[in-house]
């Protein structure tokens, strides 16, 4: 289970209203009925039975076990619809464990009260759960059993009766102390695609704990919040982050208005009791961009074209210029009904793409970056499978892998031609895209393992080595060597004879299996493997530095300053000293990331749902998009999405 809670039926409640709507409120709703299996999650007790006391407070908890963990963050509701509990929720623990302590209302009247305790997990707001986890809601039945209060009184000696004396008022308690919240900006401005908004966050810092006191409710009366609501999340009793989804039915155009944020000790919708302070104002600007922006392209001087995985022979996943957010804009998205493969190449102005499914029809496309239109489409036949292309000159390099269907296959890139199709070895096998590098195609290869290099105009081969049987890899490639790190070792081959020049054994290896190429630059070579990163110094031929066993995720990026790693499972993005691994800074994430690309002043970082863009110099996140994948840039200033159904152009001049 995740940490990121927000107990919407507690005393700290979220409301977000758009076009002047009602807000959404977290008491009392218990939720439709449970989708999904829900074993995974188990309560103690269950049913829960509680004795209390006639006017007082009474405590009692309720433990929650979970048998799996969920990748995607989510937010914790916990709600009572008849009034046997107050407003006032404490949360503890962690991982598989936690612990709620709720609390029996003090106005209940002697006598037994029976209700039911509803437990939403949802990943948005919990008073709308249009996304329930697998299983969500779960209830719980609780019977209150309330005695009357019998303590006895100190008798007192009667005295003798006194004229009657006019009633006091009672005094009434005095106010909460005044609140003020700091927000992370004086004013919000976000921009987004027509029909594909995004939720942003701001957060809060509170001069004083208000849990247990008030509730704290945001609105906006213009129409560009959604009206689902929103979501909110402490890092402490004082810290608050605060999710709210944009309007994604505004027309293009700029728009402008003001988020209230109030803290309230009754409904914030109402507010008829706001704490001292309350509420606070912040400008918020939108622009809503047009869905398609065919701009005319120019190339980024000095940038090559983005051949194969992570750009080029030495997988750096880096560009060498300098973009502006403030440019961005979409360019196409090319959905699709059928499947593409993890990676894309591009080569001039045109973009290349494997499409299909294992054991069923494959297709290899060439898609115009000027128009978006399809130039040419070639059928592959019914395949086991079809591994992401490469593209470089004048032509487009795929690998097919099975049994009896593994070659290399060679088309032109002007009309798709089959130009050289030479059978390969494989054994059901999943590659990366070929390396190309002066003219020839370096790739996974072997029955049971190995490399290959082959003629990068006839296919013919040129030499075939065994190594370990793992798969999932491509070499990287320079003018003397081929590289790669698979059964615990860097393998450094010759690259004209493909003999072993030297083996470096890795010690702390954790896994024989990878999923991602090498990254070789500046004398180095570095390997992600099993949560693990490994670097190598080419000129010493030792490993000189390790980040492991703290969740090392994807792929890292070698730009000309430093070695950027997703770290702690994704949750932050490091800059490192290519040399030293030295941390040279940190930025923290807000959930888990498993890609990352770089040009000089930005590093593009995305999950399955998500794209940020994250400035070099201030570690600050300046850019979202609303849709995850493999990342690619063109040497024409094109960022590419890869998604299992969805390639999203977006234009960065």
């Amino acid at each position: 289970m995740k940490s990121c809670v927000a107990l919407i039926a507690s005393a700290l409640l979220l409301s977000a209203c758009g076009g002047g709507g009602g807000g959404s409120s977290g008491g009392g709703s218990s939720g439709g009925g449970a989708t999904g299996d829900q074993s995974w999650l188990s309560f103690t007790p269950n049913p829960v039975t509680v004795d209390a006391v006639q006017g007082q407070s009474t405590a009692f908890t309720v433990s929650a076990h979970a048998s799996k963990t969920f990748s995607q963050n989510f937010n914790i509701a916990i709600v009572e619809a008849t009034g046997l509990i107050t407003t006032q929720v404490d949360l503890s623990g962690g991982g598989y464990d936690y612990t709620a302590t709720l609390y029996v209302s003090p106005l209940l009247a002697a006598g037994t009260r029976t209700g039911t305790l509803v437990v939403k997990l949802c990943e948005d707001d919990p008073a709308v759960c249009n996304k329930p986890l697998s299983g969500s809601p779960w209830r719980i039945p609780l019977t209150v059993n309330v005695k009357p209060d019998t303590t006895p009184t100190t008798p007192t000696t009667p005295t003798t009766p006194t004229t009657p004396t006019t009633p006091t008022t009672p005094t009434e308690p005095p106010p909460p102390a005044p609140v003020s919240l700091q927000f992370d900006k004086t004013a919000y401005a976000y921009s987004f695609t027509q029909g594909e908004p995004l939720s942003f966050r701001f957060n809060a810092t509170a001069s004083r704990s208000i849990m247990g006191e008030a509730q704290i409710g945001v609105f906006e009366k213009s129409g560009l919040l959604s009206n689902g609501g929103g979501t909110l999340t402490w890092s402490s009793d004082k810290t608050y982050n605060i999710d709210l989804p944009l309007n994604g039915n505004l027309a293009t155009g700029q728009y402008s208005s003001t988020l209230e944020v109030r803290v309230c000790q009754d409904d914030p919708s109402i507010c008829s009791k706001p704490v001292s302070g309350s509420p606070w104002k912040i400008p918020l600007s939108l622009t809503v961009t047009p869905t398609v922006n065919l701009k005319a392209l120019s190339a980024l001087s000095g940038v090559p074209a983005w051949s194969t995985h992570q750009g080029n022979a030495g997988h750096t996943g880096a560009i060498a210029a300098t973009v502006k957010p403030a440019n961005f804009t979409r360019r196409f998205n090319l959905p699709t009904t059928d499947q593409y493969s993890s990676t894309i190449a591009i080569d001039g102005n045109t973009i290349y793409a494997v499409l299909g499914t294992r054991f069923g029809k494959w297709t290899l496309q060439a898609i115009s970056e000027d128009t978006s239109k399809t130039v040419w489409s070639v059928d592959l036949g019914t395949l086991h499978r079809v591994n992401p292309p490469a593209a470089a000159n004048g032509k487009v390099y795929v690998t097919s892998t099975g049994h009896q269907d593994s070659y290399l296959w060679i088309f032109d890139q002007r009309d798709g031609k089959l130009l050289a199709k030479q059978a390969m070895s494989s054994q059901w096998e999943n590659y990366m895209a070929p390396t190309i590098y002066n003219g020839a195609v370096y790739t996974e290869y072997g029955y049971y393992g190995g490399m290959a290099k082959y003629d990068g105009s006839t296919g013919t081969p040129q030499w075939a080595v065994g190594l370990a049987q793992v798969d999932g890899w491509t070499p990287a490639v320079d003018d003397q060597y081929a590289y790669t790190y698979i059964g615990g070792s860097f393998n450094v081959l010759n690259s004209a004879t493909g003999e072993t020049a030297y083996t470096v054994a890795d010690p702390r290896s954790g896994s024989n299996w990878v999923n991602t190429s090498v990254v070789l630059g500046n004398g180095m070579l570095y390997a992600a493997n099993a949560g693990t990163l490994t670097a190598l110094n080419l000129n010493t031929r030792a490993i000189t530095w390790y980040l492991q066993g703290n969740g090392v995720t994807g792929q890292p990026a070698l730009g000309a300053k430093a070695l950027y790693v997703l770290h702690a499972n994704g949750t932050v993005l490091e800059a490192r000293d290519p040399v030293t691994g030295n941390a040279q800074w940190v930025a923290s994430l807000t959930e888990r990331y498993d890609n990352v690309i770089v040009t000089s002043n930005l590093a593009f970082v995305s999950n399955s749902t998500n794209t940020l863009a994250i400035d070099l110099a201030t570690q600050k996140t300046v850019w979202t998009y609303p849709l995850g994948g493999t990342l690619a840039i063109s040497n024409r200033g094109v960022l590419y999405i890869v998604a299992q159904q969805k390639i999203a152009a977006v234009n960065l001049q």
